[in-house]
């Protein structure tokens, strides 16, 4: 544990053993009881420790503090936060921590007014044969199965708390905020509210702080307190019920040591202020351990959260590495309709951004979400039991959302080959199961294949990122219009033949293919101007600023730089049959950002390139593939549904030994599993979005490109075989007349030229590009889209290439 730099409180009279976690669980201490009086306005019920602690308030963290990294306590964890009981809170935990006996033998003696029979002493007469014993600076500790330090009754029945959102809800007078502040917030001065525009990325750290009032004028029983960081996942796909959602919750940090414990200090600073009463802001700091909120009674605690650079690896089923990376927040969670300012909400056009005037509420931005929502955001929620009905409820909750940009980290998508791979083995896998079904004889189901085989499906292409075109010119002079006006001038008729009439092919044919190598570096993370300014590195605290400058320094030189600049080849191919010609020149070109978003209802079992979900046509192919595929599982369960009586008599003593005198199951064959998979794949929904504004681009040259000539084009320069071109045409031209740019001959029919496009963002674009993530229920990937159009006729040529967008830049 990293100790602070300020100078520690001085509690000589003290001693305790501290059990504390932070980074996943946030921090917290069991302390042992101290008795004394707090100094504010009243007397707390659980103030506990004597001296002046005047100098200790003082002794705050500065904005530069060292965040101190304690590993998890999971036995606080599972013992207090895990599961929310339904018997009495009282018997379940007791209103003071555990008790321990110093080594010396010596015997603290609880503080007056504290019952002896309220505190569990540990003490070595409990350690047992199944207990361990363990000692921390000279004090020593029991734990073990017959005596933990808080016991879950065998006789309590608790509810996983990841089902605190089923609890009902009811309506008392407690009033629950949420604050998040610009630097670690700190007791008696005024706190510096971080603005509603702010964006963390992986590894910030967020500080803020909570106040619990009670509004009423009764005492408020309560329960439970927690304090998350939740991050959730939703998508909508098409099914035969209709739009489908699916939501799922990838992330779930508690801070232990804000949420209902026993600790009573400030995890920021180490500063115990159990009790103490803050004149700025009317309030005390800490929830009592009675659990009883008094009329007029304003609570306050800090918390601190730091943002993961990835989640947890159970969080996809089929264990893909891009799927545990943590996603950018996406779409727009949108209010319920009974909020009251929910008229009022409008999105800017000229702001490319619109909110609620409620601190914490979600940003409205033109994200392309297609129906997909990333939300994170931070939840306080009261539990208690509902006076009424004595069932355990949500008695007062607040959510403040935040804006999640996790850092470009290094993740290259799967290539085209592995992913068709990927999908061939897989539709391999159904087939050798379903050949294991067919094995069983059953009559009616080998009408339900080919010659009672399965056909296999190929999934093959190669990976090139390439387009070409063919063209066909013919010359004015070449053409029936030709023979058209000379037949006039020597008056022929139209019916006879012009025996002055080339026979020879006078078409100018060929070929022109583009290439590119896929590019390394990426896009920037792209926002509104104002979102922008509120994030730019010197508005960061020193915490922030340190972090990104340490994950920049993670990163290879190449991944440093944004793509700025693509390179292009073309090909020129003319015709064997062709009358030799000058290649087409472009005349224009454009560029597009195509957004790609992919939404499932269940995590994908294979990771797909991108390429094949933009092409429609690829796309619905291998959609109507794996429908296919299900319908065939489906009609192979029907039968066996039918015959399933007979196939048991059928099946042999070894068979029989291993079921465990139980009867066959299709799902012994295909597990449930594997066709869920299939169904994921057979209802998957992809959404592209056009974004036409979105870039600038300029055609560039470069100083030298190795490019073989022929003696012609060396000897006769390329200007002088193309129209002359105007002076001022040349300077103004969109398109660089340098040597680069231009076409270079090679053989006597083959042409070379290289392109090079520099592109960024067009400054007043208001839309939002979220960086490329995958994740199990959904994903997002970007092209860019250049065409190229070429004269005389010849028509237009465009190309896809993948891209990926990352926050590594400011």
């Amino acid at each position: 544990m990293q100790e602070s730099k300020e100078p520690q409180n001085k509690f000589e009279g003290c001693q305790r053993i501290s059990s504390s976690s932070s980074t996943l669980f946030g921090g917290a201490s069991f302390e042992e009881p101290r008795c004394g009086t707090s100094q504010g306005k009243e007397e707390d019920a659980f103030a506990c420790n004597n001296g002046d602690h005047g100098s200790s308030i003082t002794n705050v963290q500065e904005d530069d503090f060292v965040l101190p990294e304690l590993l998890p306590s999971f036995e606080m964890y599972e013992n207090l936060l895990s599961n929310i009981p339904q018997s009495s809170f009282d018997t379940y935990f007791p209103e003071n921590p555990p008790f321990y006996e110093v080594a010396s033998g010596n015997q603290s003696i609880p503080s007056e007014g504290e019952s002896g029979n309220d505190m569990r002493i540990l003490t070595g007469d409990i350690v047992g044969p199944d207990n361990h014993e363990g000692t921390v600076d000279g004090r020593r500790f029991a734990s073990g199965p017959a005596e933990s330090q808080i016991r879950n009754y065998d006789d309590t029945k608790g509810i996983p708390v990841e089902n605190i959102y089923a609890l009902p809800r009811i309506k008392t007078p407690i009033a629950t905020e949420l604050y998040v502040t610009k630097t670690a917030p700190k007791f008696g001065q005024l706190p510096k509210h971080e603005s509603m525009l702010r964006e963390y990325t992986s590894g910030d750290i967020i500080h803020g702080y909570f106040t619990v009032e009670n509004k009423s004028t009764k005492p408020i029983k309560f329960d439970m307190f927690y304090l998350t960081l939740e991050g959730t996942t939703s998508s909508k796909t098409q099914s035969p019920f209709g739009i489908q959602k699916t939501t799922k919750r990838i992330l779930r940090m508690v801070d232990m040591a804000a949420s209902r414990s026993y600790n009573h200090e400030d995890v920021n600073t180490g500063e115990d202020l159990c009790g103490f009463f803050d004149s700025i802001d009317k309030t005390s700091f800490g929830l009592p351990n009675s659990r009883i909120l008094n009329p007029g009674d304003k609570r306050k605690k800090f918390f601190t959260f730091k943002i993961p650079n990835q989640l947890l690896d159970v969080t996809c089923k089929h264990g893909h590495f891009s799927h545990s990376l943590l996603p950018p927040t996406l779409g727009f969670d949108r209010p319920s309709s009974s909020h009251p300012e929910l008229s009022t909400l409008k999105f800017s056009e000229s702001l490319g951004y619109g909110r609620l005037s409620e601190r914490g509420s979600s940003l409205w931005l033109n994200d392309s979400s297609s129906g997909s929502l990333i939300n994170y955001s931070i939840n306080a929620m009261i539990v208690g039991k509902d006076v009424a009905s004595g069932r355990v409820c949500l008695m007062s909750e607040k959510k403040y959302s935040i804006r999640i940009v996790p850092f470009g980290f290094q993740n290259n998508p799967i290539s085209r080959e592995k992913c068709l791979k990927d999908l061939e083995d897989f539709d391999i896998e159904i087939a050798n199961r379903l050949g294991m079904i067919e094995k069983y004889e059953w009559n009616a189901v080998a009408g339900n294949t080919e010659n009672g085989t399965l056909k296999k499906k190929h999934y093959s292409e190669e990976d090139k990122i390439q387009t070409e075109i063919t063209y066909s010119i013919a010359s004015l002079f070449n053409t029936g219009l030709k023979n058209v006006f000379l037949k006039s001038v020597r008056n022929i008729p139209s019916s006879q033949p012009d025996n002055t009439t080339s026979k020879t092919n006078s078409e100018k044919i060929g070929l022109i293919t583009i290439k590119i190598k896929p590019p390394s570096n990426a896009l920037p993370y792209w926002c509104p101007n104002l979102i922008q300014k509120q994030n730019v590195f010197s508005v960061r605290n020193r915490q922030n600023q340190k972090n990104w400058t340490n994950l920049r320094g993670l990163l290879s030189v190449e991944e440093r730089e944004k793509l700025e600049n693509l390179r292009l080849e073309l090909v020129c191919m003319q015709a064997a049959n062709s009358i030799p010609h000058d290649p087409p020149e472009i005349s224009s070109l454009e560029t597009e950002l195509i957004c790609l978003t992919t939404n499932t209802k269940d995590c994908k079992p294979v990771r797909f390139h991108s390429d094949l979900l933009l092409k429609k046509h690829k796309y619905n192919e291998i959609k109507k593939i794996f429908k296919e595929i299900l319908e065939n599982i489906e009609a192979y369960r029907d039968e066996f549904t039918k015959n399933q009586t007979k196939i048991n008599l059928l099946l042999a003593d070894d068979a029989r030994a291993s079921l465990r005198n139980r009867s066959l199951d299709f799902s012994d064959l295909m597990p449930s599993s594997i066709i869920k998979d299939v169904q994921v794949l057979a209802n998957m929904e992809a959404n592209v979005v056009v974004m036409k504004n979105a870039l600038k681009t300029k055609l560039v040259g470069e100083k030298s490109v190795p490019v073989a000539s022929s003696p012609i084009s060396s000897i006769i320069p390329r200007t002088s075989r193309n129209k002359k071109t105007s002076p001022s045409n040349y300077h103004h031209s969109v398109l660089s007349h340098r040597k680069s740019n231009e076409w270079n001959q090679v053989s006597s029919t083959e042409y070379k030229r290289t392109l090079l496009l520099n592109i960024k963002y067009n400054d007043d674009f208001k839309a939002t590009i979220v960086p490329s993530f995958e994740s199990c229920l959904c994903s997002r990937s970007y092209f860019l889209r250049v065409k190229l159009h070429f004269d005389k006729g010849v028509g237009s040529a465009e190309i896809d290439i993948p891209v990926q967008v990352k926050n590594s830049f400011i």
